[in-house]
């Protein structure tokens, strides 16, 4: 029988290697880090997967609990996402926030 750690080593390289087979490699976040990175809450984050709304991520079971990563890479992925929130001036109106609902081309 496996202890603790070597089960979680096993589950994390399988998601690696099931985020390379999608093409993300190593370029992902955990939802901890993407919260950091974007100054908000693990609820907001929650609340935004369960919408639908961006960023996109990838859900892999663990048993009872899922390990949820983001991808930085790829359309709705983190960089994109980013890409789409930039601003030339406070009054660039650019692309309509992507959790609007609206419309995010210009």
């Amino acid at each position: 029988m496996r202890n603790k750690e070597e089960l979680q080593a096993l589950i994390n390289e399988g998601v690696k290697q099931c985020l390379k087979r999608e093409g993300f490699g190593e370029s992902y976040l955990t939802p901890e880090q993407l919260c950091e990175r974007w100054q908000i809450t693990m609820k907001a984050l929650e609340k935004w997967r369960l919408e639908g709304k961006p960023p996109v991520f990838m859900k892999v079971q663990a048993s009872k609990k899922a390990i949820i990563r983001y991808p930085l890479h790829g359309t709705d992925g983190v960089l994109d996402v980013e890409r789409k929130w930039l601003r030339c001036s406070t009054t660039d109106q650019g692309n309509v926030h992507p959790f609007s609902g609206g419309s995010t081309q210009r």
